[in-house]
């Protein structure tokens, strides 16, 4: 399931995928910390990608899902009513 070139290293060695899974969870959080734009659901996906393995499907469908629920925002804006 995982790339090609990090398959050998976490097919022997646990460990390597247990940094590689707090890696990815840990710049995401400091990515969006960073970036004021903090989203859990967008960690887990990031730890999501890590544990399944990298798919462009995965990508893909991630990436659609914005794109769709930032359309139905645009499309509902004028209805939504500011919570702060």
């Amino acid at each position: 399931m995982h790339s090609d070139f990090l398959n050998p290293l976490v097919e022997h060695n646990r460990i390597i995928f247990d940094i590689m899974a707090a890696l990815s969870l840990g710049l995401s959080i400091l990515f969006m910390a960073v970036t004021n734009t903090e989203h859990p659901p967008a960690a887990g996906t990031a730890l999501g990608l890590i544990i399944h393995g990298f798919d462009w499907n995965l990508v893909l469908f991630v990436l659609l899902s914005a794109l769709l629920m930032s359309l139905i925002r645009m499309v509902l804006r004028p209805r939504l009513t500011n919570l702060l």
